[in-house]
């Protein structure tokens, strides 16, 4: 009697653990669109192709944090951070990334010694970095 009480209380306690996993899971918004804002050099593309969230997925505070990671990962950028909006009955998941700045001109000043020619083959960094 005690062990079917308890097979019982135990199937009850499932039942139960299983309802309100549900009814959490179907609170988590739905993903219905991911962009990605503060591109200027850096293609779309190449950003999406780190990013795992996908669209018709719930929202995982995990992937967006990984995603972030991986985006960061890049190298190209100052800053990356997740805004959400609502968006069609779900939300708008928007990567926001702020890109580093970029080398635009390289010049030597004071100097009378050297040829800038002969100064910009000796230094590491170029136009473009």
């Amino acid at each position: 009697m005690a062990n079917k009480l308890l097979m019982v209380l135990m199937s009850l306690l499932l039942n139960i653990t299983l309802s309100t996993s549900f009814v959490h899971a179907q609170e988590l918004p739905v993903i219905n669109a991911v962009d990605i804002k503060g591109l200027k050099r850096i293609e779309e593309s190449a950003v999406k192709a780190k990013i795992t969230q996908k669209i018709g997925e719930t929202l995982s505070q995990e992937k967006t944090n990984e995603d972030i990671k991986n985006i960061f990962k890049m190298g190209y950028f100052d800053d990356v951070l997740a805004e959400i909006e609502p968006f069609e009955g779900g939300i708008r998941l928007i990567y926001v990334v702020k890109e580093k700045p970029i080398i635009t001109k390289i010049e030597f000043q004071g100097n009378e010694e050297f040829k800038d020619s002969k100064l910009k083959e000796k230094i590491t960094i170029s136009t473009g970095a």
